[in-house]
């Protein structure tokens, strides 16, 4: 499946928003679901495939596959080659050329939240910290794949803990307890050895969140799906669990059809455009 350019190609929406409107302005709750979509419109590299792929020819620079570098046995057999492949991905991601705030789908968001007064949770699969670089609070986040801003220690990962990254882009981060190497804090695929301490304190927030939803009114409760698409399903496998759970109405926006059924069941609002153009046109309808 292809992967959007980071920017839009067109401010012309072909998908109507009124049904997005309705259940965007009834709710007094949103919870935001972001993907690699969210990022990418800030021309932060995509993993996989595209022109703004972060991995780019990783067989020849390092002679790994992607996914190979996506695993965390990698770790275990070449551990400084990963730390060096992991610096240089997240040298590229910070350098990244970032748009200006109304080009932003980050500020757009947080922007139309503020004015909007809505309480909000965030879950996102995105490792590159920017919902927290771009000011939303650390207590309505959770970052189910963990983020690069916090590392383990490859020797003990369990015994000592999970600490801050020292410059994942400079330097190697070493475990403060036993000096070993340090691994970021993210879930690679085959990765037994992910500790997930701060996934739990986030985990025990949205939980907390989750008191309010069974006693609220229908739609009081909307899920807004941004970018999420279905290489890795952990993000829409939380949007249908969610809207299974509560019956919360869905609005996604995705420039692609990545339906699987659940796109077309009753109060739901798919909307296939970009991101960001979608986030401007109902931020100019919602205000």
């Amino acid at each position: 499946m292809p992967v959007p350019s980071a920017q839009p190609a067109a401010s012309v929406l072909h998908t109507p928003l009124a049904p997005s409107r309705a259940l965007l302005q009834r709710a007094t709750r949103v919870i935001v679901i972001a993907g690699a979509g969210m990022s990418a419109d800030i021309g932060t590299p995509v993993y996989w495939t595209g022109d703004n792929a972060a991995y780019g020819d990783t067989v020849s620079h390092y002679g790994h596959t992607n996914l190979e570098h996506s695993c965390a046995p990698l770790w275990l057999e070449e551990p400084d080659q990963q730390a060096a492949f992991f610096r240089e991905t997240w040298r590229d991601m910070r350098e990244s050329e970032k748009p200006a705030r109304p080009a932003d789908p980050y500020f757009v968001l947080q922007d139309w939240l503020d004015a909007a007064a809505k309480d909000f949770f965030v879950l996102t699969s995105n490792v590159d910290t920017a919902f927290t670089d771009h000011g939303f609070p650390a207590e309505k986040l959770l970052e189910i794949h963990g983020a690069y801003d916090r590392s383990q220690c490859l020797a003990e990962p369990e015994a000592h803990g999970v600490f801050p990254t020292v410059d994942p882009g400079l330097a190697t981060t070493f475990c403060p307890a036993c000096g070993s190497l340090a691994r970021p804090n993210v879930l690679f695929f085959d990765d037994y050895w992910f500790n997930n301490a701060a996934n739990e304190l986030q985990e025990d927030d949205f939980l907390d969140y989750q008191q309010h939803l069974a006693a609220e009114d229908p739609g009081s409760t909307v899920i807004l799906e941004i970018g999420v698409g279905l290489t890795v399903m952990n993000l829409r496998n939380l949007t249908w669990d969610l809207h299974s759970r509560y019956d919360l109405p869905i609005v996604r926006i995705n420039p692609f059809h990545v339906g699987r059924g659940d796109d077309v069941s009753a109060g739901n609002a798919p909307i296939y455009e970009h991101q960001l153009t979608v986030l401007v046109g109902l931020r100019g309808l919602l205000e």
